[in-house]
């Protein structure tokens, strides 16, 4: 089944403001929310890779066993920033 096929049924074409704003709600209300909370402990490990490679983008995101986690009960609600990134980061910027 070609791509385009596969999503069609999620597409919606906003004409108004109002219309993209129900839309977004819309996505956001279908959203699982075990995959809004993978993207977002992605996100602040990418954040914190990104401090470590000097605001480069040429890094390797460590895998997080976030599945494994969830099932175990122990997946954090956030990533805590290593202090050695924390201070090359304040480091850099200064």
């Amino acid at each position: 089944m070609p791509m385009a096929n596969l999503y069609a049924k999620d597409c919606i074409c906003p004409h108004t403001v109002n219309e993209l704003v129900n839309a977004v709600n819309t996505a956001f209300d279908n959203l699982n929310m075990d995959t809004l909370d993978d993207t977002f402990l992605t996100l602040q490990k990418v954040l914190e890779c990104i401090m470590d490679a000097n605001g480069d983008n040429g890094y390797k995101l460590p895998h997080q066993q976030k599945q494994q986690k969830k099932r175990a009960h122990t997946l954090p609600e956030n990533v805590a920033c290593s202090e050695s990134v924390y201070e090359k980061a304040m480091n850099a910027s200064s």
